[in-house]
């Protein structure tokens, strides 16, 4: 029976203690924004502190007579990652009634893993503004962030041709947060964001493309063709950029005279020079350019005809055939030539 009262005394002691047990504040840190977790280098990051819960002995009997908790708050951002609190800065010194505060920083220093850091101080004051004794107490909330930069950029070509893509990846420190990588400098497009950014450009030279803190330049370019062999193992052949095309009109010794008929309409010259133009057209088959010189030649003809040259019609389809048979049969090489000229490669 003692045994049992004297448990019954402790249990009592126990209750009344815990009665008068001190003042104690819980404060919560939310993600950080505009990235849970994480921040590019310098770049403003944002989070806000809230706190959860505030007790204290007789804190309704002293609310009831006009008494008031207060909250005092004071962040801080990791030095040892270039950590600064711009807002609020300074921090607060005197105590407000709000149970949330914002802050802004950012850091400045190396990659990494870094934390934000808030202490919350809350004590109740009577109805005259005074602090109760007893009712001071402090909490601490922190959270993590990766502090992300660029550590290198790669390239699936250091060189290629405008209109032709160039494909580059970014590599983040720490690794994973390729979400976080604005992309500058591109031609079409000029911006991306992202681990990858695909981009072109239409004009020739070298161009420095940006991932956060890290530059990449490449070369938009183009490999000369030595000759036929180079031609025909290229897969991707585009006209030449910087060489114009030039024409020696009907040459010798299969195409001259150029108005073999001697009519006023019957001349072949402006034939002669697209013949030319297509033989230096990239890509363009020697059949289609010896077919485009015949139409030209027999439409010259028929203007001829239409025109009051009747008597030269027969005579005009005549050396247009001819004109056609010699580049057809003997003139493979003039437009390997060409074409080896005015073509560049691209892969």
């Amino acid at each position: 029976m003692k045994r049992i009262h004297k448990l019954w005394m402790i249990l009592i002691f126990a209750g009344a203690m815990a009665a008068q047990a001190g003042p104690s504040v819980s404060v919560t840190l939310d993600a950080t924004t505009p990235y849970s977790g994480a921040t590019r280098k310098n770049e403003t990051i944002n989070t806000t502190a809230r706190v959860q819960s505030y007790t204290n002995d007789n804190l309704q009997e002293e609310l009831d007579q006009g008494g008031y908790v207060e909250y005092k708050y004071y962040f801080e951002y990791d030095t040892s990652q270039g950590g600064v609190v711009s807002s609020p800065s300074p921090n607060p010194t005197a105590f407000m009634s709000s149970t949330t505060c914002n802050t802004s920083g950012y850091f400045s220093g190396p990659a990494g893993s870094g934390w934000i850091r808030v202490t919350v101080t809350a004590h109740t004051c009577d109805k005259d503004g005074n602090e109760i004794p007893g009712s001071l107490t402090s909490d601490v909330a922190s959270i993590t962030v990766a502090v992300v930069e660029v550590s290198s950029i790669d390239v699936d070509k250091d060189k290629n041709c405008v209109q032709h893509n160039f494909t580059f990846t970014a590599v983040t420190n720490p690794t994973g947060y390729g979400s976080l990588v604005n992309w500058t400098g591109g031609g079409t497009p000029a911006t991306g964001s992202g681990s990858n950014f695909v981009t072109q450009w239409s004009l020739w030279g070298e161009k420095t493309v940006t991932a956060l803190n890290k530059n990449k330049t490449v070369d938009v370019t183009y490999d000369e063709l030595a000759d036929w062999d180079e031609y025909l193992a290229c897969g991707d052949l585009i006209q030449h950029p910087t060489k114009a095309k030039v024409t020696d009109g009907c040459s010798p010794p299969y195409l001259t005279p150029s108005n073999p008929c001697g009519g006023e309409h019957t001349d072949f010259i402006n034939c002669c020079y697209e013949h030319d133009f297509d033989y230096r057209e990239c890509g363009l088959s020697k059949t289609i350019a010896d077919d485009d010189f015949r139409d030209c030649m027999e439409a010259v003809c028929v203007y001829a005809q239409n025109n009051g040259e009747e008597a030269l019609y027969a005579c005009c389809m005549t050396k247009a055939l001819e004109y056609y048979t010699a580049v057809r049969t003997f003139a493979l090489g003039a437009y390997q030539n060409a074409q080896t000229e005015y073509c560049v490669c691209c892969d």
